[in-house]
């Protein structure tokens, strides 16, 4: 519980002090201005029978539903090796990273007291090997996007491992708890309930609006994005309901 007090704690005592200057303390919550999932396929065709008929190697990945309210992270990799008497070879791997961006322009005259993101990631069932294990969660990383990836088409489908969505780390932001059984966490930067993230995001929010950093918006990386063949696996999260919650001082 120690991050929530410390949070509470600094929003009263900030609070106190705006109303001792005139000020008053603001909370608001914002949803994207823009959403988008980058997906890239490899696959291979080596096939000795021409008898694959569940796979279509070099064809385009499936692209996610809802793609206007909801971001992909993950991957789904297929392999067939064929079965006697018609031998057969192909496999495809399909990795999905999603990315979404605030509009901070109303706030660039603001002094932000903290900022908070919240995700909502789906628990996704993970497949291996043709076993379908329990719920879990598959985002692994939140990193600052370091391209214009909204001025592109949604889904966007690449071409190549290099054209998903590009980012880089966030100094000091630990891995996103996931996994079949994600760890419960109750700190900052990083705390999660249920399907629930938050992350402690105010000194990014703070670059944003002075211009130290483009706002470019956030890019979520899944839990595994080599391309692996001969492989059947699956390990997909939706990710939605996602906001920010900021806090400022106004004149009262």
């Amino acid at each position: 519980m120690k991050g929530n007090y410390i949070h509470i704690t600094v929003l009263l005592l900030a609070a106190a002090l705006a109303g001792s200057c005139g000020k008053k303390l603001v909370e608001e919550s914002l949803t994207p201005s823009d959403l988008g999932t980058s997906a890239f396929v490899e696959a291979d065709d080596n096939s000795l029978a021409g008898h694959c008929f569940d796979h279509h190697p070099g064809a385009a990945p499936e692209t996610p539903s809802n793609p206007n309210s909801t971001i992909w992270v993950g991957y789904i990799r297929d392999y067939n090796p064929g079965t006697d008497p018609f031998p057969c070879w192909n496999w495809s791997c399909h990795i999905y990273r999603g990315a979404f961006k605030f509009d901070m322009t109303p706030y660039k005259d603001k002094d932000i007291l903290t900022a908070v993101l919240h995700l909502g990631v789906g628990q996704a069932k993970y497949e291996s090997g043709g076993t379908t294990s329990n719920q879990g969660a598959w985002v692994k990383e939140v990193c600052l996007a370091t391209n214009e990836w909204f001025n592109g088409p949604n889904p966007l489908v690449t071409s190549s491992l290099g054209e998903l969505f590009a980012c880089k780390a966030i100094p000091g932001m630990p891995e996103l708890p996931h996994g079949l059984k994600p760890a419960v966490s109750d700190e900052f930067p990083v705390k999660f309930k249920g399907t629930m993230y938050s992350i402690e995001v105010t000194n990014i929010v703070r670059n944003w609006i002075k211009g130290v950093e483009p706002n470019l918006g956030m890019v979520l990386k899944g839990v595994n994005e080599k391309v692996v063949g001969e492989s059947n696996a699956k390990a997909m999260s939706p990710v939605s309901y996602i906001k920010l919650d900021i806090s400022y001082f106004a004149p009262k």
